[in-house]
């Protein structure tokens, strides 16, 4: 279950149109994942497509989207 309870949960998949990326298996580790793994695909895929340069400029992005 998602912590915001609004929140669409993804924990058992990936958003739809994210097929392509079944691939690519969760290499994190541990209890700490604030974020689902097809959250963090859709920051990256949306921040790359929206011309940020690295995983600085995706995070920034990310956050500035949110506030």
């Amino acid at each position: 279950m998602p912590r915001n309870a609004n929140k669409i949960d993804d924990s058992g998949g990936l958003p739809d149109g994210f097929e392509s990326f079944l691939v690519i298996e969760d290499p994190r580790t541990g209890g700490h994942k604030k974020h689902h793994f097809g959250e963090v695909l859709f920051m990256v895929v949306t921040g790359v497509l929206c011309g940020m340069n690295g995983f600085v400029d995706i995070e920034e992005f990310c956050i500035e989207d949110i506030e």
